[in-house]
């Protein structure tokens, strides 16, 4: 059976820097790897001090998905004029997407986005209740925004799709060897059957990001001689590579699984986002009271696909950045 890494590109700084020549004509100063998954993302930065990110996408990638991911982000610049949002670059022979070739006759695409500025959400260290709040609101904005909003690729199969939780989590419930935390997955899996499945046909569905963890999200420092929070704002999202059509309240449930790690006080944490989301784009009764198992299953597949990576690619530390603060939540 195949692995993510069996997919992944493998091109070198040089070999990125003469793509960025060859078909955008750009003269690169610095290029530096971002962390991913799936895919090779790069930091680009030119003589003219204009800043890119060059993706190159798994072999396994779909056309049509990254066509979805391109469609979104201009949705959000569009009805969501609050956020920066990636705008997708066109290549010297207006392409957004263009083909090369790797290693064994492999086809890879690339693109490029232009660069969202901020600071990741994550190195935002405390987290004010106004800071928090004001992600939920800008959650909220998100699914105003991507409300009616339709594409033909869902990726329905996409093992981060929260459609597909339980059976993600069973699937690689062998991989957790310690017989505690494994029991403690099981825990929650069967208590999502019990409480969560037979009303999931009656929950609202719509495209979301599907990833809007404390690495995507990005805040503003309005005043960088300032420490206080209160003045921060979220002022952007990026990584739409998990995008999918789910469960719309999946996208907040996500976003608090990460909020809440590293919290002394996790749920009073996720109150405050949970509030500011509320204000702009209303939970229905229902959703209210499912959230916490929607975030507690959110936390459950990461922990049990981190597992499973691990032992595919035991030397990629990547993929494992939030199991041990996953785990302790839970």
């Amino acid at each position: 059976m195949s692995t993510v890494a069996d997919h992944r590109p493998h091109l070198s700084t040089e070999e990125v820097i003469d793509l960025a020549c060859r078909l955008y004509g750009l003269h690169v100063r610095t290029c530096e790897p971002l962390p991913s998954e799936r895919d090779q993302n790069f930091y680009l930065k030119t003589q003219s001090n204009d800043s890119f990110v060059l993706k190159i996408s798994s072999a396994a990638e779909k056309r049509d998905i990254l066509d979805l991911q391109h469609q979104a982000m201009a949705r959000l610049g569009a009805h969501h004029g609050g956020g920066i949002w990636p705008k997708i670059c066109q290549t010297e022979n207006s392409e957004e997407i263009t083909i090369i070739d790797g290693e064994n006759g492999v086809s890879y695409m690339v693109r490029m986005l232009t660069y969202v500025p901020g600071i990741p959400l994550v190195n935002i260290n405390p987290q004010s209740p106004d800071l928090l709040d004001n992600l939920g609101m800008f959650l909220g904005q998100v699914g105003l925004a991507l409300e009616g909003f339709s594409h033909s690729a869902t990726q329905r199969n996409l093992k981060w799709n929260m459609d597909n939780g339980p059976q993600v989590v069973r699937t690689c419930l062998d991989n957790i060897s310690n017989p505690d935390q494994r029991g403690l997955v099981e825990h929650f899996l069967h208590q999502y059957e019990a409480l969560v499945a037979a009303r999931l046909l009656s929950l609202r569905r719509s495209v979301i990001h599907n990833d809007g963890n404390d690495h995507n999200v990005l805040v503003d420092d309005v005043d960088p001689d300032d420490p206080s929070c209160w003045k921060k704002q979220v002022v952007g999202l990026i990584d739409f590579g998990d995008i999918v059509t789910s469960y719309t309240i999946a996208e907040l449930a996500v976003s608090l699984a990460y909020v809440m790690l590293n919290k002394s006080n996790p749920l009073t944490a996720a109150a405050h986002v949970v509030s500011g989301y509320h204000r702009v784009f209303p939970l229905t009764e229902q959703e209210i009271e499912l959230l916490f198992h929607f975030v507690c299953m959110r936390l459950c597949m990461s922990v049990s696909i981190s597992a499973q990576q691990q032992q595919d690619e035991p030397e990629n530390e990547y993929l494992s950045v939030s199991e041990a603060p996953g785990w302790k939540l839970l």
